[in-house]
């Protein structure tokens, strides 16, 4: 009996502190956007997807799955111009759903970027595309899905 005791409260700890363990099955991404500026878009969400998972769950292959779809990327922008002087101001968003146990829970994600210049022109006046200011609107938009998982 004795034994039994010490077992059990040798074990309680560890089924209090158990968590439901997850893995990243698939990532998708709507055609449209499979690259921005020779860069696939796919790289690097797995890995992000797991740091942030592993904060909240454990990791392992023979678990409950987590699919990312990655609908949307805009970057619309805010130009004003005067005389020489010109600022342009844009925010990449990026949509995305995090399915889980069979429910969808939708991110979004974004990152700004501004450019102010004097007497210059940017080629097609556009603020090209970041990778940095991809992957911090893709790890908020992640984080903003993630949070809401049970």
């Amino acid at each position: 009996m004795k034994h039994l005791l010490i077992f059990l409260f040798l074990l309680l700890p560890f089924t209090l502190l158990a968590n439901d363990c997850v893995y990243v099955n698939q990532i998708t991404v709507n055609k449209k956007f499979k690259e921005l500026n020779s860069r696939n878009i796919k790289f690097g969400i797995k890995q992000i997807t797991e740091e942030l998972l592993s904060e909240r769950y454990c990791l392992a292959d023979s678990s409950n799955a987590v699919d990312i779809e990655v609908y949307s990327i805009g970057a619309p922008k805010t130009t004003i111009r005067i005389i020489g002087a010109s600022s342009i101001s844009q925010v990449t968003q990026i949509s995305l759903k995090v399915t889980y146990k069979g429910v969808v829970y939708e991110g979004l994600g974004e990152a700004e970027t501004d450019v102010r210049s004097m007497f210059i022109e940017l080629e097609n006046n556009e603020v090209p595309f970041n990778n940095t200011t991809i992957s911090i609107a893709l790890k908020r938009a992640l984080q903003n899905a993630i949070q809401r998982l049970p």
